[in-house]
């Protein structure tokens, strides 16, 4: 199996992001680092992706939870608390004027959940409005045959071993898997 994971460099004057920190830590996948940017984060996936063909995309990023949340949907909203790394702040922003208002994640979601324990792993039903949900919607609009989502992970340093440890596990899970 192909599988890329995304991870996103700190921002918010942050010197460290943990999803950063779990993507150096993985085996056997491909890796990519993305900027906190709005659209260009995407961008800078999209043009990855015109070199590379995956089996799958697993997208992470950081947000302050206790526990690794699948995120089941993509919302057709920007809407930010904060600025992206290059001051942007959009305030209740479609990212597509003609795009659906949610798209569902394609990642086998439901046999990830089965083969985790549900008290390290929890469903989330949506990856808010900020450049994770960007990233994710934009993504999920692409026409391409592979299996993707987007995956929030603790901002915890504390908590990076067994992210990291979780992580690694629902990659083996998807290569397991195959294409089924």
């Amino acid at each position: 199996m192909n599988i890329l994971v995304t991870a996103f460099k700190p921002f918010n004057g942050k010197k460290e992001n943990v999803s950063s920190m779990v993507l150096n830590q993985l085996k056997n996948v491909d890796k990519l680092l993305l900027d906190v940017l709005f659209e260009d984060a995407f961008l800078t996936l999209k043009k990855h992706l015109l070199d590379h063909h995956y089996d799958y995309i697993v997208c992470l990023g950081e947000a302050p939870c206790e526990h690794v949340h699948l995120e089941h949907i993509a919302l057709n909203m920007m809407h930010a608390s904060i600025p992206d790394n290059a001051s942007n702040k959009p305030q209740h922003q479609l990212i597509s004027d003609d795009g659906p208002l949610a798209i569902k994640s394609t990642l086998p979601l439901s046999d990830i959940m089965h083969h985790m324990s549900a008290t390290h792993v929890k469903d989330s039903f949506h990856a808010g409005t900020y450049v994770c949900n960007d990233v994710f919607y934009r993504l999920m609009t692409m026409q391409i045959q592979t299996s993707r989502g987007f995956i929030h992970v603790p901002n915890k340093i504390d908590h990076l071993e067994s992210t990291t440890t979780i992580i690694q596990e629902i990659i083996h899970i998807l290569n397991k898997r195959g294409l089924n």
